[in-house]
């Protein structure tokens, strides 16, 4: 696609084309585990969106130099290029992508222990997703915001997103995700003696 796209005539279209074919080629390393050459075919797509003042295609570009970030375990990194993705996204005024932003820069901020910024970035991601009436990306996000309120030393918090995770689940018809929420809650559970019957149910 690359090449065939360094043939033809250079018009904008064709130049964010090729912009799109760097990030999906920078998928594609990142799926074969290829980080350096992901990130070099993710920053050419990113200078053309810039150049073609493509700020969609720029913002989503960061993100996903973001998400290479955190698999590479660089979180500094991460947490500043899902920033820049959030900055982006909001001045577009897209409230799914910004949900979006802020889950993944809750995982970064919960893997580098800073998990009052998690916890924030999370129930701002849960928040949008409520409003916008996605239910089921809201309740994974009550999740994850479980698991960092447990990390926290906040055992309560923990087990009313833990069941508030459940019930979204169970609205939505998922018990995959309803069945993996309610082992996280009878692991928290277990903890405490006196409620060792309850974890059991």
């Amino acid at each position: 696609g690359l090449a065939v796209a360094k043939k033809l005539k250079q018009s904008n279209g064709v130049r964010r084309q090729t912009g799109n074919l760097q990030g999906e080629l920078g998928n594609a390393l990142t799926d074969a585990g290829e980080f350096a050459e992901a990130r070099v075919a993710y920053e050419e797509s990113l200078k053309i969106h810039k150049k073609t003042e493509d700020r969609r295609g720029a913002a989503a570009t960061r993100f996903q130099l973001g998400t290479l970030a955190m698999l590479e375990g660089d979180l500094k990194e991460a947490i500043r290029r899902y920033r820049e993705a959030l900055d982006a996204f909001r001045r577009m005024n897209e409230p799914g992508s910004e949900a979006t932003v802020w889950h993944q820069l809750g995982n970064a901020l919960d893997e580098a222990g800073r998990w009052e910024e998690a916890e924030s970035a999370y129930r701002e991601s849960a928040r949008i997703k409520e409003k916008m009436g996605n239910i089921a990306g809201a309740a994974n996000t009550y999740g994850n915001l479980a698991v960092t309120m447990e990390k926290a030393g906040k055992p309560g918090e923990a087990e009313a997103w833990y069941r508030q995770a459940m019930e979204k689940f169970r609205q939505t018809g998922d018990p995959g995700r309803q069945s993996m929420a309610a082992s996280n809650l009878a692991d928290l559970l277990q903890n405490d003696p006196a409620r060792l019957d309850e974890a059991q149910k």
